[in-house]
């Protein structure tokens, strides 16, 4: 298992951490990674592996080089891995990996311009060219990575990403697994927003009475956080939570602007990210490009219900009687009618919750984790047997 971060703040690494855990009942896993924070409940075989200091781009390939180096080195103490995996292009050993973005798709919306507030200050700039650089570098080495020779299955977590990695990349569509992926129903449910509820909604300074919408996201420009500010102004009453690693303060000067400041926090992102849900009183997340899109889906299995857009790949398992889906999420007045729609209509409220929470516990996390390992497992019986024939030839 190669990933640069294991830990719960974030969906593609609380995905791997739950394949982690399903793997290592019954497979000894070797774990690659530069952050583990042990959250995984299991005993795995940890292998450190360093990363430059600065920003995201060197630390990314750095890793990627660093740990290309380090699984060749344990292949040569140890011999070779039945598999390697990797939550997306981290090193040039994988064999199965889940494609859970595709940053070509990332740099052709930063070649809009769109979704993300003016720049102000030359760390504002700074920031935007990283973005840019980031998004072009990893997409050259994302092509290379989706045609190595050694890749046998990509899962992907909606249609939307397969399509992406043929048209982008060219991948062959024999090497495409679709998977839906799925929500952990253990961890989020409407009994445990229940249990939450009010010592969240107090912990976050919500008083009785306040609605509150919950944006939550990695990535607030595809996210489209610009859109949801425009869309509170014509909101009135409803109070914004953003939560997400950012440094927010483009995007205050933003939300000034827009006459929304008083009514929008930016909490600090944390792992027990349930907390959030049992305080807010409906998600919106209309997102310009989202492969798959876990945050809607853990907040419908809570019972708290959500905004979100068409395309993205969580509107493939949530239709529309089970959230409320835009058709274009640079549209702020759509946003902000439907905002207001869930505000004024509980029994839209109650109605979107209920169907919601059906869906959510019909797509559990269980069915892509089953075609992950199932991948792994069927790629590793092939490499054994070939293993097998070339030392007997």
């Amino acid at each position: 298992m190669v990933t640069p971060e294991l830990h719960s703040t974030g969906g593609t690494e609380r995905a791997t951490a739950a394949l982690v855990r399903a793997l290592a009942r019954e497979h000894q896993v070797c774990l690659y990674s530069h952050l583990w924070t042990g959250e995984t409940g299991v005993r795995v075989c940890h292998h450190p592996v360093p990363v430059l200091p600065g920003p995201g781009l060197t630390r990314q390939l750095s890793f990627f080089a660093a740990s290309s180096y380090a699984v060749w080195r344990g292949e040569q103490r140890h011999g070779a891995y039945d598999c390697v995996y990797s939550p997306g292009a981290n090193c040039i050993q994988v064999n199965v990996s889940t494609a859970h973005f595709c940053q070509a798709r990332q740099r052709d919306l930063l070649r809009t311009g769109r979704y993300r507030p003016a720049p102000v200050t030359f760390e504002d700039r700074l920031r935007g060219w990283h973005r840019w650089l980031y998004a072009n570098w990893y997409a050259r080495l994302e092509n290379r990575f989706y045609a190595s020779r050694k890749l046998e299955k990509v899962i992907c977590p909606a249609e939307v990403v397969r399509r992406d990695l043929m048209e982008c990349y060219h991948t062959s569509p024999e090497r495409l697994v679709v998977a839906l992926s799925g929500v952990d129903t253990a961890a989020f449910n409407l009994e445990r927003r229940r249990e939450l509820r009010e010592s969240a909604r107090k912990e976050i300074g919500l008083a009785a009475g306040e609605f509150c919408f919950l944006f939550v996201g990695t990535d607030w420009v595809r996210k489209c956080l610009l859109t949801v500010l425009d869309a509170l102004a014509s909101v009135p009453g409803a109070l914004l939570y953003a939560v997400g690693p950012y440094d927010p303060s483009a995007y205050r000067r933003y939300a000034e602007r827009a006459g929304v400041a008083g009514r929008v926090r930016f909490p600090p992102r944390r792992a027990d990210i349930v907390s959030y849900y049992a305080a807010a009183d409906a998600v919106v997340a209309p997102s310009c490009y989202e492969p798959f899109g876990m945050v809607p889906l853990e907040a419908v299995a809570c019972g708290v219900p959500a905004i979100i857009t068409r395309g993205m790949g969580v509107a493939e398992v949530l239709d529309d009687e089970s959230a409320i889906v835009l058709d274009d999420p640079a549209d702020s007045a759509a946003l902000a009618r439907a905002m207001r729609l869930l505000m004024d209509d509980p029994e839209l409220r109650q109605r979107l919750a209920l169907h919601g929470e059906l869906r959510a516990r019909m797509s559990p996390w269980d069915g892509i984790n089953q075609a992950t390992l199932d991948a792994i497992r069927e790629t590793a019986s092939r490499r054994k047997a070939a293993a097998v024939r070339y030392r007997s030839a």
